[in-house]
This record gives C-alpha cells, sequence and structure tokens, in this order.
C-alpha cells in the first residue's frame, strides 16, 4: 500500500511534469531494493574507518567525515542567509534548476533587497549569523557583491561569517583581493562548471582563508571526480560539499537523456547521484585522503534550509506563552471548559 504522503508527492509530480512524467525514469520496488543494499554497503564501509568523523550532522542527514566548513554548519543551524545577488550565468551546466537569463534584484527568501542597508538591517534583526552571495554567477556583478560585503562589514554589529558561490569564470587575482580585504571568509568552486579544470580555485589559495569545492555528485563523472580528489587535498583545498542533482521542469530534458532514476518527494531527485557521493566519500578514506567532505541532500536541505526561515520568523512573532518547535513551527497550549473544571 502507498503512504498517504508519496502518493501526494506522485500525484503533485504528474501535475508538475505532465508532458514527460510517463517518459522519466521513476524508481521502481525493484530498484529501490538494490540500491538500498548498496547505500548500506557504502555507508558500512565509510563508518569502519576510524578518522575524525565519519559521523551524521543535522538529525542523520548530512554524512561527513573529518569535518564540515563554518558556514555549512551555519546553514544546517539556521542561521543562514542566502543572498541570491543576480539570476544571470556565463555558464552552461546541463543539471541547472533555472534559465538564470534575468539580472533581477538581490533577493533572500523570496524577498528583494536592492539596498544593502535594507539587507544589513534584516541580518541585525534576526540575527544571522552566516551570509552567502550566490546566483546566477555572483562574480557577473562583481560590484554589486562589493557593496553588500562592504555594506554588512559595517552594518552588522554581531559576528557573521560570509563566503561567497562562484564557477571561477571571472576570477582574478585582483578581484579576490579586494574580496578578502572587505571580508569574504570562504569561497565556493563548482569546477564541474568549468570540466574540473583548477586554475580559477588555485588563484584564491593563499588569498581567501577558506577554498572549498562545492558541486554535484554527477553519476558519470565518478572517475574524474575520483582522480580530482587527490589533487585538491594536496594544493591545500579545505572542504569538498557533494550535493544532490534536483530535477526540474527547465533541466528534466538534459536528465531524462542521460538515463537518471528519478526519485518522488517534495522535490524530484536522483537516485543514482547520492550513491555517487558515497562512493566518492569511501574512495577518499581508502586512499587515506584527509579531505574534509560531506554529502548535501535534499532531504537535508528541505528539512533543515526550510526550517530556517520559519525560526527567524517565529522568534519576533511568537507570545510568551508559546515555544518553537524545531522545525520552526509555533507551539501553543490552550484550556478548554468551564472555569470550575479548569
Amino acid at each position: 500500500m502507498i503512504k498517504s504522503d508519496t502518493l501526494k508527492f506522485i500525484n503533485q509530480n504528474r501535475q508538475t511534469y505532465s508532458d514527460s512524467y510517463e517518459s522519466m525514469n521513476w524508481l521502481t520496488p525493484e530498484k529501490a531494493g538494490k540500491a538500498s543494499l548498496l547505500r548500506e554497503d557504502l555507508l558500512k564501509a565509510i563508518f569502519e574507518h576510524h578518522c575524525k568523523g565519519p559521523g551524521w550532522k543535522f538529525a542523520g542527514t548530512k554524512p561527513y567525515v573529518h569535518e564540515i566548513s563554518p558556514g555549512c554548519d551555519l546553514c544546517g543551524n539556521g542561521d543562514w542567509s542566502c543572498l541570491f545577488i543576480n539570476g544571470i550565468c556565463n555558464a552552461q551546466c546541463f543539471y541547472c534548476p533555472s534559465a538564470q537569463k534575468a539580472k533581477g534584484q538581490p533577493m533572500t527568501s523570496s524577498v528583494e533587497f536592492s539596498n544593502p542597508h535594507v539587507y544589513a538591517n534584516y541580518v541585525n534583526a534576526f540575527n544571522i549569523k552566516g551570509v552567502s552571495f550566490s546566483g546566477g554567477e555572483p562574480f557577473m556583478t562583481f560590484e554589486r557583491v562589493l557593496m553588500f560585503l562592504k555594506t554588512l562589514r559595517v552594518k552588522v554589529t554581531h559576528p557573521l561569517y560570509i563566503w561567497m558561490y562562484t564557477n571561477g569564470i571571472l576570477v582574478t587575482e585582483d578581484k579576490l583581493k579586494n574580496l578578502r580585504d572587505n571580508g569574504l571568509g570562504e569561497i565556493r568552486f563548482d569546477i564541474s562548471a568549468t570540466h574540473y579544470t583548477l586554475d580559477a580555485l588555485k588563484k584564491a589559495l593563499g588569498i581567501i582563508p577558506h577554498v572549498t569545492v562545492e558541486i554535484p555528485a554527477i553519476p558519470e563523472d565518478l572517475e574524474k571526480t575520483r582522480k580530482v580528489i587527490k589533487e585538491l587535498y594536496e594544493l591545500g583545498v579545505n572542504y569538498l560539499n557533494l550535493h544532490q542533482l534536483r530535477c526540474t521542469p527547465f533541466n528534466k530534458a538534459a536528465f531524462i537523456k542521460r538515463g537518471y532514476t528519478f526519485l518522488h518527494g517534495p522535490g524530484v531527485t536522483v537516485l543514482e547521484t547520492e550513491l555517487t557521493a558515497l562512493e566518492l566519500i569511501r574512495y577518499s578514506l581508502d586512499k587515506n585522503i584527509a579531505l574534509p567532505i560531506n554529502y548535501c541532500s535534499f532531504t537535508y536541505r528541505n528539512q533543515f534550509q526550510g526550517s530556517s526561515a520559519k525560526k527567524r520568523t517565529a522568534r519576533l512573532i511568537k507570545s510568551a506563552h508559546e515555544d518553537i518547535t524545531p522545525t520552526g513551527h509555533i507551539r501553543s497550549m490552550s484550556l478548554c471548559g468551564e472555569e470550575k473544571q479548569i
């Protein structure tokens, strides 16, 4: 019997992907059984090692080895705001969830912030401890990034960890030094967007305090990623973040063409990408490569990133007699009945 939540997601996905639903390779019970066994074997192999970690963070949704970035900790704890600085990009990644063709205004949690001072007030009001600049490609509006970065450093009254994401195409040494001098603490490169070249990343080493690689775990790039892991460690890269491929109406044609297996849920995800991420973690341990790696699943992002916005708002609007649940909902208790009975 299909669970009600699963049935809800199936019906939802039938509507969202109505023109291609039947041609999509959805998970079957047989595939699920085989994948579960493989996943269990990979996790067992990972946790047989005795390095710092391996472990689980955030209610068993994020496996990691060695450690995770300060930014990732802030994200999982609900203390982070991702500012989408623009909506344009100069790469053509097959997995991109949207067209990325409209510059737009900086936005977070569906709220636009064209004025960096207003955004800094927002960060102060909600006691946000981590801010990231994403896009699009932030380097395509570099002056906008600098304006927000400088304003945050001047106006935010509490300690703030700031990082940014990039494909690296427009990175220069001068721009990196400018970012560092204005308080950028970490930069994350999507090297899969540039066919796993490391030229831009190398420019950041020794300039930005923390240099991270953050890429989707692409199943057909498993061998390429294995080869690059050792080089990342030897170069002095601080972290490798692997995340799960998510299907959207924009990228579905590319995903179907690649033969991926799709999973029903609050977002349609790719089965093979999680198995690839776990295989890469196991490989790094087997080869004694002490590079900190974590896997960021859609389950984690949906549960913890989604609840963080709720928690921030709940703190401001809850009454004294109410409390906040771990998922960010306001919990209240009331007594009903006759006065004498109460």
